[in-house]
């Protein structure tokens, strides 16, 4: 290409591969979005209000947590942090992922799956 200076099927190349890469990129933010949404509602269904709303919004940007770690980030009790994470467990938000009974892992599989798929 650079031979003869006909640089127009690498640049064309580029840019479709960029187009697609952003096509990618915004279905996937906007099924996240619709994945929110739809568990907002689940938790507003079942009148659970609080601090459980912050926690499913950040699930968007780090989806893994565990009860210390959700207790200590919004100032809530080792039994108020369990709670919300129970609930969440409960509308299939959040997953075990540790098999154990000592510092559990939860994670949130959707957004973890979507986002691999970008």
């Amino acid at each position: 290409m650079s031979c003869t200076g006909n640089w127009n099927p690498w640049v064309s190349l580029f840019c479709t591969a960029v187009s697609e890469q952003c096509e990618s990129l915004i279905n996937n933010a906007q099924k996240l979005l619709l994945w929110l949404d739809e568990s907002r509602h689940q938790l507003q269904a079942r009148r659970w209000t609080g601090a459980i709303f912050n926690l499913l919004e950040d699930l968007i940007e780090w989806p893994v947590t565990t009860v210390s770690n959700t207790a200590i980030r919004y100032k809530v009790s080792q039994v108020n942090a369990t709670r919300m994470i129970n609930h969440l467990v409960e509308i299939g938000v959040l997953v075990e992922m540790t098999g154990g009974s000592y510092a559990r892992r939860f994670g949130a599989t959707y957004v973890m799956r979507t986002v691999e798929d970008i």
